[in-house]
């Protein structure tokens, strides 16, 4: 999960840097009026803050999906303790009795 994590915000950073060049870019290349400029930035800005939400969207499905997993695990393991210790009891229980019968015999 944590690699998942750092890949996802490794993937974040160079797609911030990528937009960031190729704004600087588009800047200082392209012949284009102030007026041109400025919608083309406005665009690319568009398209960063939507693969922004998307990722967003994305990182709190996850999470759900992390959290459900670790909330049923914890409900199977509670399950599986407590079966364990009603198991151990019962064998504790059979073991005293069979050592009472154990004794009763000896004894006879």
């Amino acid at each position: 999960m944590s690699r998942d994590y750092d890949d996802d915000t490794r993937s974040l950073v160079w797609f911030m840097a990528g937009l960031g060049v190729g704004a600087v870019t588009a800047l200082l290349f392209a012949p284009r009026t102030g007026k041109e400029t400025r919608k083309i930035l406005a665009r690319a800005a568009d398209r960063g803050r939507d693969y922004l939400e998307d990722r967003a969207d994305d990182l709190r499905d996850t999470a759900g999906k992390v959290r459900s997993h670790a909330s049923d695990l914890a409900d199977r393991s509670r399950d599986l303790y407590e079966r364990g210790r009603d198991l151990a009891k019962d064998v504790g229980e059979d073991a005293a009795t069979l050592l009472d019968r154990g004794r009763k015999i000896v004894r006879g």
